[in-house]
């Protein structure tokens, strides 16, 4: 089985479904809504399962317009994301009909902490983990936005520090990955930010994004900036496959879909990759294979 690009989502601007840079995502497991982080037009957005516009917000806080950096969905009513300067939780129902909706902020915290808090996911004991990469450091909040504990300075060492740490994930066994991206590695942690392992030293540039599958004995999958790659490893951290290499848009935040598909965004929007059967002398996974890209022309 290989990864397979099937769809580019492809329309850069600033109009509804358009995207200045797009890079926190979040994809519902039960409606398939897709909500982006759109930086330089400062505002999320929503989309359906079939990728048609629904709704979006400008973000706004204390009166000044903010750009957000990622997302993540905390439960069926709330969603958070990073913006500058700030973490946020958001009302945000995880429902087909939107129509009515009207973006209300429930918890804007960290001000007085972070300097550039990038990236946010939640552990499997409901606790906020936010990667910031002005302190480089990690840290881990309630709901109510109190912090709990943090790890790091800038540094290189594994186990306590950072340098640069990009992006956070948590697994469903309760592992907090992070992509240390400018010291070249995903670091694991367990929910207390106790050092577990690290990897990819010997692979990425700059990895972003990053994502764990408990499929074939399990997968990681990771971004890297500098070389324009997506790149798949076992759990031992071994290359498995170059998903893509060369990428016109380097990838930022990797999410999995309702149907299993991994979905990245990019500058002007989103890939969609499929797991498809490897057929005979057809190993690439070049963005040059056939696929379809939905664009502001089509």
């Amino acid at each position: 089985m290989v990864w397979k690009l099937n769809f580019f989502y492809n329309k850069p601007g600033s109009g509804e479904g358009e995207f200045e840079y797009a890079r926190g995502l979040s994809v519902s497991p039960h409606t398939g809504n897709v909500i982006i982080g759109d930086i330089n037009n400062k505002r999320i957005q929503i989309l359906d399962d079939q990728y048609n516009y629904v709704t979006g917000w400008k973000i706004k806080v204390n009166e000044s317009l903010l750009c957000p950096h990622a997302l993540h969905r905390v439960n069926n009513e709330i969603l958070a994301a990073t913006i500058e300067g700030y973490t946020t939780l958001w009302h945000c129902p995880d429902v087909k009909d939107l129509s009515d909706y009207k973006p209300e902020l429930r918890l804007a915290f960290g001000n007085d902490y972070f300097v550039f808090p990038r990236a946010i996911s939640t552990t499997r004991k409901g606790h906020l983990v936010v990667s910031d990469v002005g302190k480089h450091r990690i840290s881990l909040h309630d709901l109510n936005g109190t912090l709990i504990r943090d790890l790091g300075k800038l540094g290189t060492d594994d186990a306590t520090e950072f340098n640069w740490p990009y992006y956070v994930n948590c697994d469903a066994t309760g592992r907090i990955m992070v992509s240390d991206s400018h010291n070249r590695c995903v670091k694991l942690f367990d929910e207390d930010l106790r050092f577990l392992g690290s990897f990819g030293k010997d692979v990425f540039t700059c990895c972003t994004g990053v994502n764990y599958l408990d499929q074939h004995g399990g997968r990681y999958f990771v971004g890297d900036y500098d070389s324009q790659s997506f790149i798949e490893l076992n759990k031992e951290g071994k290359v498995v496959d170059d998903i893509a290499r060369d990428l016109k848009y380097p990838l930022s935040q990797v999410e999995f879909d309702q149907q299993g598909r991994i979905v990245t965004t990019c500058f002007p929007g989103f890939y969609v990759y499929s797991e498809e059967q490897l057929r005979p002398n057809n190993k690439s996974n070049m963005l040059s294979q056939s696929h379809h890209v939905y664009n502001a022309n089509n």
